[in-house]
């Protein structure tokens, strides 16, 4: 992985106009992956991290969050340009205190050479050329990072590390109403974890049942319903990061 630092990028992005700024104060904090985490070569793992605006100015409609996913200072490059892959989040207005989550699937595929400890992150930044533009100008909150273990690399990955974004699907949950059981159908874009939660209308839990790591392509849950009582009830898929909820009716 070339060295091109994540805060370098950022801070060329950054610059702003000769016009009128407002200084806004993003800070971000981290949830997944946790400090101590195992991060396995080719296989999906959940990204968590939370930005807040901690400035007295409102970030507007008009700005982008600009954010680097990061290893040990240095941004990671998701399409293979040579140079760290920049996201941006837009169209959300944050005042004092408001908070954007960031949560997205990866996966890592290294060379055995890079197992071992590792610092994973995010900077994020403000970014809005625009008459009127804004600037994060307190930057020692704009970067977490959790110390996590990377394992699996195997001789015959080419990249020191490639990243990629993992897209779940729920494609089908059938049939509704249901009576004695209820399939969901999903499709993992890497291989990961799977949960599948059962709730009554007051949110309390009936039936949980941990699928446990899954291999990537398409699968079928079978959930059984045979104690359940008649009526409506939410089903919740969890794939990773991606959660679906919606009700369903049992008969």
């Amino acid at each position: 992985m070339k060295k091109l630092y994540a805060v370098m990028a950022l801070a060329l992005l950054g610059s702003t106009s000769a016009f009128s700024q407002r200084l806004i104060d993003l800070q971000v904090t981290m949830t997944a992956p946790a400090a101590s985490t195992t991060i396995t070569s080719g296989t999906q793992f959940a990204t968590a991290f939370v930005v807040r605006n901690v400035g007295t100015t409102t970030l507007k409609t008009s700005d982008s969050i600009a954010f680097v996913y990061s290893i040990d200072g240095s941004g990671l490059d998701f399409n293979g340009s040579g140079s760290p892959t920049v996201f941006f989040r837009t169209g959300k207005q944050m005042a004092t205190n408001d908070t954007i989550m960031i949560n997205q699937n990866l996966t890592l595929t290294f060379n055995s050479s890079v197992n071992g400890p590792h610092a994973f992150g995010m900077v994020v930044t403000v970014l809005n050329r625009s008459v009127d533009s804004a600037r994060d100008n307190v930057t020692t909150n704009n970067m977490v990072a959790n110390n996590v273990t990377f394992s699996g690399g195997t001789t015959t990955s080419v990249n020191d590390i490639q990243a990629s974004i993992v897209t779940n699907q729920l494609l089908a949950v059938y049939p509704n109403p249901a009576t004695d059981l209820l399939n969901a159908k999903i499709n993992l874009g890497a291989s990961g974890s799977v949960t599948f939660k059962l709730m009554d209308l007051m949110g309390r839990t009936v039936y949980f049942e941990d699928k446990g790591k899954m291999s990537k392509g398409e699968h079928t849950l079978q959930i059984p319903l045979k104690n359940m009582s008649t009526g409506y009830y939410f089903y919740q898929v969890m794939m990773g990061a991606d959660v679906t909820t919606e009700k369903i009716y049992i008969k």
